[in-house]
């Protein structure tokens, strides 16, 4: 697309490159919505590396399932302090992996998921569930450790009856949603494969 040869008097070597001071509504408009990383470094503004973070978030998400496993076996074996333990540590962790996440988010562009057939389908569903869910188990948990934290074991346990499944749901499909996106259907973007 941009070889350096002249055919019929046009010379191809030179990109076409958007006006990004040009006004709303303009072709322009569409290339920075849909190239958000390189409009703004054309633009000057700062962009980092990010390539790393989506294997480090299906990371984080492994760690914060592991310790929610860890938490539920603990507490059913009636280990209360170990199991406090490992459930701030699922909190921390889980922390980590959201300020991890919107740092992507805000320097890379979201992919369209390559997989073709039935998997889109199952892809999107997954994808959907866990999206909805992990926006859900934010004041779930938050309620949960509170009410720990205070004491209030009775109300702390109504409420882990529902926050840990959706916890441990949103961890699992984390990592499912991960292994589809970039390594089984991996997106064709140099520098976040």
């Amino acid at each position: 697309m941009f070889l350096a040869a002249k055919s019929d008097g046009i010379d191809e070597s030179k990109e076409e490159k958007p006006d990004f001071h040009a006004g709303p509504g303009r072709r322009d408009d569409l290339y920075v919505f849909s190239h958000p990383v390189e409009s703004r470094q054309r633009l000057g503004a700062q962009t980092m590396d990010v390539s790393a973070l989506p294997h480090v978030n299906a990371v984080l998400n492994g760690i914060a399932a592991c310790f929610l496993m860890l938490g539920y076996v603990l507490i059913r074996r009636g280990e209360k302090d170990k199991h406090r333990k490992a459930m701030i540590a699922a909190a921390s962790v889980s922390a980590l992996f959201l300020v991890s996440y919107i740092t992507l988010r805000f320097h890379a562009p979201v992919f369209e998921f390559r997989g073709e057939g039935v998997i889109r389908p199952i892809y999107y569903a997954l994808l959907i569930s866990h999206v909805i869910l992990s926006v859900c188990i934010v004041p779930l948990v938050l309620l949960t450790l509170y009410r720990a934290l205070r004491g209030t074991f009775d109300l702390h346990r109504r409420v882990a009856r529902w926050a840990w499944p959706a916890w441990m749901y949103v961890s699992v499909t984390g990592i499912v949603v991960y292994l589809m996106l970039y390594q089984v259907y991996p997106p064709e973007v140099a520098g976040l494969q």
